[in-house]
């Protein structure tokens, strides 16, 4: 994962094939990002947004939704086979220790908003309280 943590500063993951910008960071409450597959076309983003939200002392609710999905892109086939296993992955994995994880999946005119997590934490400087 490369990243330039800071509005305006872009990433990518997975050696290239997903890139994006920071559009928003409010430490510790919320990151928005502008994210796209590198097959998608030139002008084509969705949006990114992770929030923590304090439910009680050393726990944070983590909502996470992608927003704006191109319908015309080969992504809405190829979602819920990469993506049902990272989901099941971050819940046994990465979250049980540190985060609640709540999926929220809402009906857009383009598609069903999805969620994705890379390393909030790390990203937010160790954690929220």
């Amino acid at each position: 994962m490369k990243r330039d943590l800071k509005v305006g500063g872009k990433f990518s993951l997975f050696s290239g094939s997903i890139l994006g910008e920071f559009t928003e960071i409010t430490k510790p409450h919320k990151i928005v990002e502008k994210w796209k597959f590198r097959d998608w076309n030139e002008c084509d983003y969705s949006t990114v947004t992770v929030e923590f939200i304090s439910v009680k002392e050393n726990h944070t609710k983590l909502k996470l939704t992608h927003n704006n999905i191109p319908a015309s892109n080969k992504y809405n086939e190829a979602k819920q086979r990469i993506f049902k296993p990272l989901y099941v992955f971050i819940n046994q994995n990465i979250l049980k220790e540190t985060f609640y994880f709540y999926y929220v999946e809402k009906k857009k005119i383009y598609n069903k908003s999805i969620i994705l997590l890379f390393c909030v934490k790390k990203l937010l400087g160790g954690g929220i309280k």
